[in-house]
């Protein structure tokens, strides 16, 4: 009988830490491997970098919810926010995107300005809520059955609301696609945040596809650069988070002494 063995390598890294007074627990560690895309996908099937401005053919759609005459359509741009929100109070713009061709311009969606401009402070009482999403014209992807979708962010918003990306054969029903993350209220997304989105079981083999993104929002911001749409690759991996235990002092097996967590991988596999 034969015998196969996978040998799995590993990290193993411990940090120590001053002992308190109290001894109840030192806190468990985690780290988070934060990854920046190394290498760029094959040649896309379509791109677009907004190099020559909002793109002709595309459709910009922004209104006010509470039927106010503020809106924020999404726009191409050179700058950031001109919001009230950062230390400049409007009065300048914040750092653009730090995307791949931010030089170029990208998009985007800045509705802290439209409401500072037209209602003034303080916000908690006088912004409203703007509906603001822009579509691609149709996109061909006959012959493609399996199609990722890849962009660049960067945002910020309040009242956890959703960042949608949606993707339509017809321009009518729309798949959406929630890519907010993991953010939490009034802090800033990673800059740029990269993201790809697998939408073969949408957009797969179809001759007319459409991407719409957007949101339904009352402060900051959002920015869209380098947008394209590759081939999904068969195997796909990305380590996005590692995890190892910590010392504690709750569960010692002598008096005074430390526990190590178990959380180590094995070397070999039978």
């Amino acid at each position: 009988m034969k015998r196969l063995l996978f040998f799995v390598p590993f990290i193993f890294s411990i940090s120590i830490f001053a002992q308190e007074d109290s001894r109840d627990r030192i806190q468990k560690e985690k780290v988070k491997t934060q990854l920046k895309e190394l290498e760029k996908s094959q040649t896309p099937i379509w791109s677009e970098d907004f190099g020559n401005g909002f793109p002709s053919g595309w459709s910009s759609y922004s209104n006010n919810s509470a039927g106010g005459v503020a809106t924020s359509p999404w726009k191409h741009s050179f700058q950031g926010s001109w919001g009230y929100w950062n230390a400049n109070q409007g009065q300048s713009a914040s750092a653009p995107i730090n995307s791949t061709t931010a030089s170029n311009g990208f998009l985007i969606s800045d509705p802290d300005s439209a409401n500072h401009w037209n209602y003034g402070q303080p916000s908690g009482s006088t912004y409203e809520y703007m509906e603001s999403y822009f579509t691609t014209s149709a996109i061909d992807l006959s012959n493609y059955p399996n199609v990722s979708l890849e962009f660049e962010q960067l945002f910020r918003f309040n009242n956890s609301v959703a960042l949608k990306v949606s993707v339509s054969t017809d321009s009518l029903m729309w798949t959406d696609y929630n890519v907010q993350g993991n953010a939490t209220n009034n802090t800033q997304s990673p800059d740029p945040q990269y993201i790809s989105l697998n939408i073969s079981a949408i957009a797969g083999n179809s001759p007319t596809v459409y991407i719409r993104i957007g949101w339904e929002a009352r402060v900051y911001y959002w920015m869209i650069d380098d947008m394209q749409i590759v081939e999904t690759p068969d195997h796909k991996l990305k380590l996005t988070e590692t995890n190892y235990g910590g010392w504690e002092t709750n569960s010692p097996t002598t008096t005074n002494s430390f526990g190590l967590e178990h959380s180590l991988n094995p070397i070999a596999q039978l």
